[in-house]
């Protein structure tokens, strides 16, 4: 139904006779010889207008006009109401609409509107400072916020889908709170068997060397490949790599302080071993607890080894940080951790699945292993640092 300046021919067929007159003839003869009850309904500026049956008018409508209506309308074989909604065709002779139907406007894209979403979070790089946001966009009936399909509304307004915009602060990934040591291997694979001396390899594949912090600080003037370590002394002060006497080593990767093994027959002696249990041991009592390691436990906290009262049994995943995959017997970096023994150091893990076992690590090969408390194991103490 063209809505500016045209015939609306609601009741080109005013019954349902089924009349088989030209659409042409009927807009004549409409226009010479009024029928009784025809008016000609002006509807300008007018928001809504009841029209009721039979009608035709030439009608001047402005895009927000509604024209509703009533029973008893026919609507010929084919004919249009509205260029929007409802387009009405029906398969055979007239048919009587109830219900609501828009005027077409004179511009076709008043009655849709584009509408958006709010804008979504400015994304960006790490200290980049600018980033993207992001919203969606689509198009609806201006009146009932209706979705239809975006064609029906004006291309050249659509509203964009995304802009710039500044990143503050800039969302960079949180630090770990806990970071691993990398594992210290510096060689790579030769296949079908056998390691090669450097981070080469035949294999199609990255290479433990060839990633993480072996690969990106790979130099020994804090510590083997990719460890980092500082010497203390007894009063907990750093010492360079050069010291030739140190009571404690300073992780600078994970922040952990660990005791230094000695050869002098005290209680921080490389030989001294204990029975699982006992103070800073984890664990609700389930299963046997040994008081062995006490004796270390206090009598490093009473001289407050290198500035420190705070020292304990350190964890499985803690004790296995410091274990260097690229050698053997002892695995651990020796120019920072002498006398170390290749062999068995307790944590302060249990075991979950038997209550008489507990989590020991191998410095002979690095492995970690369940084993019975009654064993005695080696035990090297660890602090948080600071």
């Amino acid at each position: 139904m063209e809505c500016k300046g045209s015939l609306v021919s609601f009741s080109r067929k005013l019954s349902t006779q089924h009349m088989q007159w030209p659409g042409w003839l009927s807009l004549l003869l409409l226009f010479l010889f009024p029928l009784p009850g025809f008016s000609a309904e002006q509807c300008n500026g007018v928001a809504n207008k009841e029209i009721s049956a039979p009608l035709a008018a030439n009608t001047t409508c402005t895009a927000t006009n509604k024209i509703t209506v009533l029973p008893g309308v026919t609507v010929p074989l084919g004919d249009t109401l509205s260029l929007y909604a409802p387009v009405v065709s029906v398969p055979v002779g007239p048919v009587s609409i109830q219900g609501s139907l828009r005027v077409a406007p004179s511009n076709p894209w008043l009655d849709y509107v584009w509408a958006t979403s709010v804008w979504g979070q400015c994304e960006g790089s790490c200290g980049v400072g600018q980033g993207r946001q992001y919203r969606s966009v689509w198009c609806e009936t201006a009146e009932d916020g209706i979705v239809v399909p975006n064609h029906n509304c004006d291309a050249a307004s659509e509203p964009g889908d995304s802009q710039s915009c500044t990143v503050q602060p800039p969302q960079c990934p949180a630090t770990a709170t806990n970071p691993l040591n990398d594992t210290g291997i510096t060689w790579g694979g030769d296949y079908p068997n056998g390691n090669n001396a450097t981070c080469t390899s035949n294999i199609n594949a990255p290479q433990d060397c060839n990633q993480g912090r072996d690969a990106t600080h790979n130099d020994d003037s804090d510590g083997h490949a990719g460890f980092s370590f500082t010497k203390l002394d007894a009063n907990g002060n750093p010492l360079p790599p050069s010291a030739v006497s140190w009571s404690c080593v300073k992780d600078n990767i994970t922040g952990l302080v660990w005791e230094v093994k000695t050869t002098d027959g005290g209680i921080h002696d490389k030989d001294n071993t204990y029975r699982w249990g006992g103070l800073t041991a984890q664990g609700s009592g389930y299963g046997t607890y040994y008081n062995d390691w006490d004796v270390l436990v206090n009598g490093s906290n009473s001289e407050q080894l290198c500035g420190f009262n705070d020292w304990r049994v350190p964890t499985r995943q803690e004790l296995q940080g410091l274990v260097n995959y690229n050698r053997i017997n002892p695995a651990i970096d020796t120019a920072y951790f002498p006398n170390t023994v290749g062999s068995h150091f307790w944590s302060s893990s249990p075991y979950a699945n038997a209550s008489d076992y507990a989590w020991n690590v191998s410095f002979y090969n690095g492995y970690a292993y369940y084993y019975y408390r009654g064993v005695s194991r080696h035990v090297r103490l660890v602090r948080s640092g600071q």
